[in-house]
């Protein structure tokens, strides 16, 4: 079973955030968020390097708010360095990634779940 933490990108996010775009360029992937209420900010996220990042349906990903509370929205962003996706990776590989160090990037919307997996922390710019 995966075993999430909590991963603040921005101190004091207030609201559920949801995906507004998701690019793809010589610069990395940039995923653009914005909180729910109208006022609120947008957050940039931007990883320079990945291995992986998917994008499904929260309806598709069932199993796992079986097994954590991601109804609460504290858990909307989280992180793991021993998740299934990351051992999946290393796996499929054939032994490339095996000795590397991962972070598997959790972010929970109320209508998707993308995950990225990344050797590098992710720059996160705060729009208002």
């Amino acid at each position: 079973m995966d075993t999430f933490n909590n991963w603040t990108p921005v101190k004091d996010l207030v609201g559920e955030f949801f995906i507004i775009d998701v690019h793809q360029d010589h610069e990395g992937l940039k995923i653009l968020l914005k909180a729910e209420s109208e006022n609120s900010i947008s957050i940039l996220i931007t990883f320079t390097q990945y291995l992986l990042y998917k994008n499904v349906d929260e309806s598709g990903r069932i199993r796992l708010w079986a097994h954590a509370e991601f109804e609460d929205p504290k858990w909307q962003f989280c992180v793991s360095t021993n998740s299934s996706l990351i051992k999946w990776l290393k796996e499929e590989s054939d032994g490339i990634y095996e000795d590397r160090k991962m972070t598997h990037y959790l972010i929970k919307t109320w209508t998707d779940v993308l995950d990225v997996i990344s050797e590098v922390e992710p720059k996160v710019t705060i729009i208002k």
